[in-house]
């Protein structure tokens, strides 16, 4: 009988034993989990402080050469590299230019179309940004990896390249330019000798009637009768 008495006193002690080891193990795990929210919720907190409500926009100014010009301007940080691709929606017209912001603001262009100004019709230009991985080490730090802090309604967001600026803008160029100056813009001209425009010869060279000799008014009545026939 004294046997089983040491038995039961030493189960007893070895159950006493297990709670206290299995309180302590619950109370670790409740320190755990309250450690973890604090983290997750002060990772958050951060987060939300760096985020940056990204505002961008553009003015496009159809120069009198009908090349165009791009302004913009945004809050995003200083050497932030952007790719402008401007496509015209009526013909093959397709150009590019790269940019980098500055003191909040860029400029790009002029967009012409191998040197010349460009066809009236109209016109899409989107704006984007190079992908964090290849952006300054400086605005790196700004946008966080793959721009985790780039936020709104300018952000396009993607599972492999992360956030990147996205902005489009449809205008339309609607005068052709021509090569021939008014009246009004040789009297807005101080270069020009004469505001009449009938001292000029059809290749717009300064050239009165009365200073032209036979040959060479006769050439200019060529030149004109050949225009207007096409030829």
């Amino acid at each position: 009988m004294k046997k089983y008495s040491t038995l039961l006193v030493v189960l007893i002690c070895c159950f006493i034993a297990g709670c206290a080891d299995s309180d302590k193990e619950s109370q670790l795990e409740k320190t755990k989990v309250v450690d973890s929210s604090m983290t997750t919720s002060s990772t958050i907190e951060n987060a939300e402080k760096k985020l940056i409500n990204v505002e961008l926009s553009i003015q496009t100014l159809v120069q009198t050469d009908n090349t165009v010009l791009v302004n913009g301007t945004t809050n995003l940080p200083d050497g932030m590299h952007l790719m402008l691709n401007l496509k015209s929606d009526s013909s093959s017209y397709f150009a590019q230019d790269n940019v980098n912001v500055s003191s909040g603001s860029f400029q790009a262009g002029p967009f012409s179309d191998r040197g010349n100004g460009l066809a009236a019709g109209t016109y899409n230009l989107v704006v984007t940004s190079s992908t964090a991985n290849v952006q300054p080490s400086e605005v790196k730090k700004i946008i966080g990896d793959n721009g985790l802090f780039l936020s709104g309604h300018n952000i396009k967001s993607d599972s492999v390249w992360g956030n990147t600026v996205y902005i489009t803008k449809d205008f339309t160029i609607t005068t052709i330019q021509s090569d021939t100056n008014t009246s009004e813009e040789l009297e807005n001209d101080f270069k020009t000798p004469s505001t009449n425009v009938n001292d000029y010869n059809s290749n717009g060279e300064y050239k009165p009637v009365e200073e032209m000799t036979q040959e060479e008014i006769r050439a200019e009545l060529e030149a004109i009768i050949g225009d207007f026939l096409g030829e």
